[in-house]
């Protein structure tokens, strides 16, 4: 979720590469609904989403699917450092800056996916709170 097409066109394609199934939203009232209809492992969520506030998005995503992974993202890390450590506090799973670095996003989302197989065998799911 970002309301640069542009970003989210070059992260679906980075991911679809690694053979992650991607869907993107630009458009932060159809979150909610995409979530609904399509499966998805994690969420990657920019802070800043023009005239929408990703830290509401957040809330939206955490009073509907509590358990959800969200990774925040945002190009602005210091002038944003406040809503990255709400963003925490109301629990994202990670927080990464633009540009991303390919590896440690793979890396975040490697381990989810270790998580949730960990949660099917009866083991809690861990936030990393990066």
């Amino acid at each position: 979720m970002d309301d640069d097409p542009v970003f989210c066109m070059t992260l679906k394609d980075i991911l679809q590469s690694r053979g992650y199934r991607v869907e993107t939203e630009i458009d932060p009232c159809k979150v909610l609904f995409n979530m609904e209809n399509y499966y998805k492992l994690v969420v990657i969520l920019d802070l800043k989403l023009g005239s929408a506030n990703g830290l509401d998005v957040l809330k939206d995503i955490r009073a509907k699917y509590p358990s959800k992974p969200v990774v925040i993202v945002t190009g602005y890390g210091s002038e944003l450092a406040t809503a990255i450590e709400k963003g925490l506090q109301i629990g994202a799973h990670a927080c990464l800056c633009k540009p991303l670095e390919t590896a440690e996003l793979l890396a975040i989302i490697e381990e989810i996916s270790r998580n949730k197989i960990r949660g099917l065998l009866g083991e809690p799911f861990r936030a990393t709170g990066r």
